[in-house]
């Protein structure tokens, strides 16, 4: 039927034969219609509805609010007996917003409904408006941008995968942030902060519900609960009325309640009626008598029954919970009532999301189908197989025919599929787990996981894209570009990503940047992490498409907030380096802290990345403190910053920090950690042989080496007798091995900080343990070595101190198995193309290497035979192998002769250095080693 002469048509016919019809027929018509329109409405029985509810009241450097902690709960507890799956929040730091933000972005696909509610201090700068967390300072105009959290970001995330939008903002308090001015966007010219929320704009099918007008303060209330918040709950969840019409009431309400100084703001463009009340549409139990006693009544007198239901595969869809042996546990009843919903996941009875009191007759709830979130966090064991998902608590009351009730309880399993586990990405905010890197897949494994996934599960695009990876992996181009086509033909969004990366390379496909960018767009337009990066990056750099740096930087913020922090480091590079954008140190500065502070906490990309890539900048930033140059001066900050540049394997910084250890102000001289800077500089490729650094390494003390000995061996591992002939070639040696570890799965290790403390990788956690095990070392007492075992049992000297405590102690407390002695493999990964040559910003100005050092007393000869030339600088080793348990020997390269020892002298002098500091005795067998 043509649609336009069709409806006109039907129009007509539809007069005519109401023309025919009685009051009485025509009321049950006009009845039937609104009963079709309701259920056509949106929030209907059979939605899937997600809601993310956030309370900030804690803040720690302003007046705290007492309500939002009640606010944030009270909502959270009406929302899920409507049979919403909620992401509750409350009083949560910058990085934890981030979090919750995944969270519930994770579990949005296919949602009807997404729902933000938000209690606590708001900001509007420059238009904006911006959640404020409880850590959040605001002390610079640079810390709006990382220390606050955009709203635009939340709403775009529910707008790309969710069909109606709900924000209720109860966050208009009397902000003690308003008076200040910020630096947000490209633009470098302060804007000062509104006194309330601006008018936030949404989409089609968007409601945002403010708690008071905008520019207007909102407030807290003398309650348990904000005036907004209790009018909301109080009209919001009637059977019969949709969200704007409880709105309605919520404006009369709150006016009348404060006095006409609060009025309540909608801004709405849905285009159909939301009800956020679930109870069922149609019945899904008939005669079933009322519960003759309430929950805790029966738990109280009855049993409780408890069934363990069959498995769920996370991110797999909607999936029959009960299989044959679990059916036939449940305790025959007329009917079952749903009397607590689960903390996660989605219950429904024949296609209808259950409410908390539903009741279900017993044949259907055999029927009853589960939706798991993906954000399930799986444990594993060493081989990557699941060990524990954790089971989802339903409790329920089986109810017999005169309304007698006994509880049953419900313990669904989850389990992740294999095919996640090995083949999934990282940040796939419609993937399960965290995910691996393409150099990281088990290739064979996974394409037979993912393989069998497919088959198990073919109308999952998630699987299909993630035998892709696999394929891609194994290096079937073209196979993995097919099969991340037909993902991404389905709209799954992670894919149109990848296939950018591929035709920006020409993998799998001709090499355009153009196309590259159509894919990259349609993943920003998702809001994917990766999308809004990559895309965001190319309109920065011009690769493929017009420069729009403003555009660009948006994007790679919007991908920062979302958790993707590799965009925090690129943001950092273009404030650090200046161009396309004007140079900011200070902001360079921001983004960097928020990246290694992230860094620090999970494993991620970027963190793996970050070994690689914007190393340079955390040096620099340690040479812009040392100089004052865009930054003030402050030796302490250059230290971290050196130290963290170090971490990441970068030359430069543990150079920089050579050189102040041991020649810089007298504050700060430390020999230990100037023996330690030098020998990680000279471990790296592009200093290895330094003539200035070998004369400083020469020239420090012995004492100092020995101590920074003792740190390398702890951190390099046990096999402590691969030594060389000398304490310098000792110290080179084994600083080569730590530089290898660091590229393995152990990631970032910790480094000695100036203060003679171990802390760890983001500078912020201290292990007080390096002074005291100094202290058991100097007394060599087994008394102090088992005060140390008791205080430390998982320190990082435990092996030394079983070592040293020899046999006895071992019956009581065994030692653990030791890896092998052979080095670690370096980590090879897919070098990608580079998108476009930048030169690199040459900012590190302090101090150089070569630089002349003042005089010093007159450093102690070094143990070499006189009579021989000079041997050539150390080279790494390519597999340094113990050739003896007792008398271990390091394989000298061909072009790197055996240093003799010909003299009687020498070898006094070596065996009384091997008193002062004995090795350890080889805890290796030969098939270790």
């Amino acid at each position: 039927m043509k649609i336009r002469g069709g409806f006109l048509e039907g129009k007509l016919s539809m007069h005519r034969s109401f023309s025919k019809l009685s009051c009485q027929q025509l009321l049950t018509v006009f009845m039937l219609v609104a009963c079709a329109a309701f259920a056509s409405s949106i929030g209907s029985a059979n939605a899937k509805r997600v809601a993310l509810v956030v309370g900030n009241g804690a803040y720690q450097s302003v007046p705290q609010l007492p309500n939002p902690k009640n606010d944030a709960e009270a909502v959270s507890t009406v929302l899920r007996k409507q049979g919403f799956e909620i992401v509750t929040a409350i009083d949560l730091s910058r990085v934890e917003l981030e979090q919750a933000v995944e969270r519930f972005a994770r579990s949005l696909d296919g949602a009807d409904i997404s729902l933000f509610y938000y209690s606590g201090h708001g900001i509007e700068v420059g238009g904006e408006n911006r959640i404020i967390p409880v850590d959040a300072t605001l002390n610079e105009p640079q810390d709006l941008e990382t220390q606050t959290y955009s709203l635009q970001t939340i709403l775009l995330t529910m707008q790309s995968r969710s069909s109606a939008q709900l924000v209720y903002l109860d966050a208009c308090r009397n902000n003690p942030f308003n008076d200040r001015a910020f630096l947000l966007g490209v633009d470098d010219t302060e804007k000062p902060a509104g006194k309330g929320l601006a008018e936030q704009k949404g989409a089609i099918g968007s409601l945002i519900a403010y708690a008071t007008e905008p520019g207007k303060v909102a407030l807290d209330g003398t309650g348990d609960n904000s005036p907004f918040t209790a009018a909301v709950i109080r009209h919001s969840f009637t059977q019969d009325k949709d969200v704007q019409s409880a709105l309605m009431q919520v404006t009369e309400e709150v006016w009348e309640v404060t006095e006409q100084s609060q009025r309540p703001w909608i801004n709405s463009t849905l285009v159909k009626p939301v009800y956020l009340n679930g109870q069922l549409l149609k019945a899904l139990a008939t005669d079933v008598p009322p519960m003759k006693k309430t929950l805790a009544e029966i738990q109280l007198a009855e049993t409780t029954r408890e069934v363990l239901t069959g498995h769920v595969i996370l991110g797999a869809g909607s999936q029959e919970v009960f299989d044959a042996e679990s059916a036939s546990a449940l305790p025959r009843a007329k009917a079952y009532k749903l009397m607590q919903m689960p903390l996660t996941g989605t219950l429904s009875v024949e296609g209808q999301v259950l409410p908390e009191g539903a009741v279900v007759d017993y044949a259907k709830f055999r029927s009853l189908k589960f939706e798991p979130t993906t954000n399930v966090v799986a444990v594993v064991d060493e081989n990557n197989s699941v060990v524990d998902v954790p089971s989802v608590i339903v409790e329920t009351a089986a109810i017999a025919s005169d309304g007698a009730a006994i509880p049953v309880q419900l313990k669904i399993r989850q389990t992740v599929h294999q095919c996640d586990l090995l083949a999934a990405e990282p940040l796939d905010l419609q993937g399960v787990g965290k995910g691996l890197e393409l150099s990281e897949i088990d290739v064979s494994n996974a394409l037979i996981a993912c393989q069998r996934a497919v088959s198990e599960h073919p109308d999952s695009m998630r699987f299909i894209y993630l035998l892709g990876r696999a394929q891609l992996a194994a290096g079937n181009t073209e196979t993995a570009a097919k099969l991340i086509q037909q993902a991404a033909d389905a709209s799954y969004v992670r894919a149109f990503n990848q296939l950018g990366l591929m035709a920006l390379q020409g993998i799998g496909m001709p090499k355009s940047p153009e196309l590259a960018n159509d894919f990259f767009k349609q993943a920003a337009d998702k809001n994917d992490p990766f999308g809004l990066f990559s895309y965001g990056r190319n309109l920065v750099k011009g690769v493929g498409i017009k420069v729009d740096v403003k555009r660009g930087i948006e994007l790679l913020k919007r991908a920062a907030e979302l958790g993707n922090t590799e965009a925090l480091d690129e943001i950092a590079d273009l404030y650090l380096r200046g161009g396309s954008i004007n140079a900011s140190p200070k902001r360079a500065v921001g983004y960097l802290e928020a990246s290694v502070t992230r860094n620090a906490k999970s494993r991620s990309r970027a963190q793996r990345t970050l070994l690689a890539r914007h190393v340079t900048a955390l040096t620099d930033v340690g040479a812009l403190y040392f100089n004052g140059n865009g930054l003030p001066k402050d030796l302490r900050q250059a230290i971290k910053w050196y130290e963290r540049g170090a971490e990441r394997g970068h030359e430069g910084g543990a150079a920089d920090l050579s050189w102040i250890f041991a020649l810089g102000p007298d504050e700060l001289l430390n020999p230990t950690k100037a023996v330690w800077y030098t020998s990680l500089a000279l471990s790296t490729d592009n200093l290895r042989g330094d003539a200035a650094l070998l004369r400083r390494l020469a020239g420090l003390p012995d004492e100092a080496k020995r101590s920074a000995l003792r740190d390398l061996v702890n951190l390099v591992g046990p096999c402590v007798s691969q030594t060389a002939d000398n304490l310098d070639e000792t110290l080179l040696l084994l600083s080569q091995k730590l530089w290898l570890k660091r590229q393995t799965e152990e990631g970032l290790l910790a480094l000695p900080k100036a203060d003679g403390k171990f802390a760890l990788p983001d500078g912020t956690g201290v292990v007080d343990e390096l002074n005291y095990w100094n202290l058991v070392d100097q007394s060599n007492a087994d008394q102090a070595y088992l005060a140390y075992l008791r205080y430390f049992p998982n320190g990082v000297f435990v092996d030394m101190a079983r070592g040293r405590l020899a046999g006895w102690l071992q019956p009581l407390n065994p030692v653990r198995q030791v890896p092998s002695c052979d080095p670690p493999k370096r980590v090879k990964t897919k070098a990608k193309e580079p998108v476009k040559k930048v030169e690199p910003l040459k900012i590190r100005q302090a101090p150089p290497i070569l630089k002349k050092p003042k005089p010093k007393p007159k450093a102690p000869p070094v143990f070499k035979n006189p009579t021989k030339p000079k041997p050539p600088p150390i080279k790494r080793p390519r597999r340094p192998r113990v050739t003896d348990a007792e008398t271990p020997v390091i394989e000298q390269q061909p072009d790197e002769p055996q240093i003799k020892i010909p003299t009687r002298k020498l070898l006094r002098k070596l065996l009384k250095l091997r008193l002062q500091f004995p090795a350890e005795k080889d805890q290796c067998t030969h098939s270790e080693c």
